[in-house]
């Protein structure tokens, strides 16, 4: 198979092959790569999407645009070059997943994965991701990255009607693609806040990206209309500075956004103007620039670019299933070693697969049967998790009823104009007790509710204020769109009702903060969120958090009320059941966790004990409980997992085991 040639390369026109186009595709493809594998190292690699976007809208609408204005455009035509180009390797990857699936995944996570080869076959998982939660909360679905492809084609169903309608009135082009880019730009700056998983994943929030590239491609051709010689519009300058400056800012944009743009940041919003702008100026700089001539059209970076799409496809369920696989946290070698197998399957993928199929000279017959190949693995998917039992379902649901094993009825996602709410358990209406916290004071709640059903009319009312990944203690803010620092201003707030007489707080004190160690071996501890102001330099930030807390401690004794603190469960990974389950033989295998194993940092959790008992609160320590000198259980007698994660406790367990709590309703 003949690869496209080098010639008139200094040109602007999406209709002539570059090089330099490639190699940002290449860019693109590792920078969401890197940040999958090993997101410290490029925690804004994710926009590497938005750049495919931007190349998408340049490439494809300039192909519409050629075809209208030689006036053969057809709609069978264009459709049966984007099956050609898109199927071939979505199919490939669809039934592998799915065959991984039934041999590695537990019951529920196969019946999710069959509807997310429906949806992807259907180009409809950014939909069905929307209603799931945010791409950053979705690490565990092996098909999650396929959301994009669903934007991209969704819009490709939509856009060639509006340009052909549009193109009646050559005048009327541009200025309509930039109403539309205007629009979806606006919409996508307006729901960043108030619907960020909307926001993410809806396509009229992200078509603005897309609508760039078109405009760009628009504005290419006609420049060259006008000029008649198929020069650039940087070109046009004859001057080379002019390319290597244009050439330069916007690679520096895109590093930018590599290095400062984050998934704790609102995003698209206008964090999603670095990565496209410098994707457009990168492209307009034209092949002939310094830097597109020399780095991306190099031959590592155009090779990439070419075997993009299905390295796209490969590397994020190869991720998801070297996880399911390995206990852990992934290691740079084993990542590695992935994103190799990525690379080989991709190429494998690229030459036997999609290059074949996408340059076979039928255009009707394989775009039909390519179509319904899809359309079958889709009814497949959808089919096959309502009647197909995994390899994995006698032990994998024994350990999934464990993880589903959760009760808590009050519990919101609040944002970040938050409406705060409380819940409650009646009991005596002359007194109140109030439980401030995250997930860790959630768990407890079984155990509250049997009680006060064991003692009717004995125990005083309890009342809930939570928050999931906000602890209570103020100024904190964990990530994007959790208003924990307004979330704790209202739970303080409920503790000022006269009564109130006793507050209880819990949370999984340590996951939110980092570790530190200075030139003297001294462990000092901080917030994990950088925008957090410091009082003074170097001051450790727990140390600096948990004083502010005794501050407010000491407020609510002073109006006589009584405080507790429970510090954290103990956490591992060795309690999720999840992990207990063989996902190569299906075994069960359970082992107690040594004392010595304990995920918990006694370094935060004996300061906030000291704070709180010097403030007058009392302090409620559930790993004596938990726990033997030696060791902690994992599994109760009958053999059944205690945890429903790796840090939380199953509510039926909670219920009938948590005795620790009840010290909180004496006298």
């Amino acid at each position: 198979m003949s690869r496209p040639t080098r010639e008139s390369t200094n040109t602007l026109t999406p209709l002539t092959y570059r090089p330099d186009i490639d190699g940002l595709r290449g860019l693109s493809i590792l920078s969401v790569i890197v940040f999958h594998y090993f997101p410290r190292v490029a925690p804004g690699g994710f926009v590497g999407v938005d750049v495919f976007f931007v190349i998408s809208g340049f490439l494809i609408s300039g192909i519409i645009l050629k075809s209208l204005k030689a006036g053969s455009f057809s709609y069978a035509t264009f459709y049966g070059r984007r099956i050609k180009r898109i199927f071939p390797s979505l199919v490939t990857i669809l039934v592998v997943s799915l065959a991984a699936g039934w041999v590695f995944l537990f019951p529920s996570d196969w019946r999710a994965l069959g509807k997310h080869v429906f949806a992807g076959a259907a180009f409809l998982s950014n939909i069905a991701l929307m209603r799931e939660g945010g791409y950053f909360d979705s690490s565990a679905k092996p098909l999650l990255h396929l959301w994009s492809l669903g934007v991209e084609e969704q819009f490709y169903i939509i856009w060639p009607l509006l340009l052909v309608f549009v193109f009646r009135k050559r005048a009327a082009t541009l200025p309509s693609i930039l109403l539309v880019l205007g629009i979806s730009l606006s919409l996508n700056l307006w729901y960043v806040d108030k619907k960020p998983s909307a926001d993410f994943y809806f396509p009229a929030m992200r078509i603005w990206e897309l609508a760039l590239g078109a405009s760009l491609a628009y504005v290419a051709m006609f420049l060259r209309e006008k000029n008649g010689s198929g020069s650039s519009p940087t070109e046009l300058l004859e001057n080379r500075h002019v390319r290597f400056a244009l050439s330069l800012a916007g690679m520096s944009l895109l590093l930018v956004s590599l290095i400062f743009v984050n998934e704790n940041k609102p995003f698209p919003g206008w964090q999603a103007l670095l990565p496209t702008l410098g994707a457009s100026l990168a492209i307009a700089a034209g092949p002939s620039a310094w830097f597109n001539r020399v780095a991306l059209s190099s031959r590592p970076m155009v090779f990439l670019g070419l075997i993009s799409y299905p390295l796209y496809l490969w590397h994020w369920p190869l991720l998801v299933f070297t996880k399911i696989l390995t206990p852990g946290k992934l290691t740079w070698p084993l990542g590695v070693a992935a994103i190799l197998v990525s690379i080989s399957m991709a190429w494998l993928t690229y030459e036997l697969v999609e290059t074949p199929l996408r340059h076979h000279k039928s255009t009707v017959a394989v775009p039909c049967l390519l179509a319904s190949a899809v359309g079958l693995i889709g009814l497949a998917g959808l089919i096959g998790r309502a009647v197909v039992q995994p390899r994995l379902q006698k032990n994998g649901s024994l350990v999934e009823a464990a993880a589903a094993d959760w009760e808590y009825p009050f519990s919101g996602n609040f944002g970040k104009n938050a409406d705060f709410h409380t819940g409650s358990l009646t009991g005596r209406p002359d007194e109140q007790v109030l439980f401030i916290g995250d997930s860790h004071m959630e768990q407890y709640y079984s155990r509250i509710k049997s009680q006060m059903a064991r003692h009717p009319g004995q125990f005083p009312t309890a009342v809930f204020a939570t928050y999931g990944l906000c602890p209570p203690l103020p100024g904190i803010r964990s990530r994007h769109g959790y208003a924990c620092d307004k979330f704790f201003d209202f739970a303080l707030g409920q503790a000022n009702n006269p009564l109130v007489k006793t507050v209880v707080f819990s949370a999984f004190w340590e996951n939110y903060f980092g570790y530190e160690t200075d030139g003297d071996k001294t462990t000092k501890v901080y917030r994990a969120d950088d925008a957090l102001r410091m009082k003074g330099p170097g001051m450790p930030l727990a140390v600096q958090e948990f004083d502010e807390f005794g501050s407010s401690i000491r407020s609510l004794r002073s109006q006589g009320k009584r405080v507790f603190i429970i510090l954290s469960n103990p956490t591992s990974i060795v309690f999720d059941p999840k992990k207990m389950v063989s996902h190569f033989t299906g075994a069960f295998h359970a082992r107690d966790l040594e004392i010595s194993e304990l995920r918990t940092s006694r370094l935060i959790l004996d300061r906030l004990k000291a704070v709180g008992v010097q403030c007058g609160a009392i302090v409620i320590d559930p790993v004596p409980y938990l726990c033997n000198a030696t060791t902690c259980k994992t599994t109760s007698e009958q053999g059944l997992p205690l945890y429903k994660d790796d840090n939380h406790l199953r509510s039926s367990y909670v219920a009938d085991h948590a005795t620790f709590i009840d010290e909180i309703y004496k006298n």
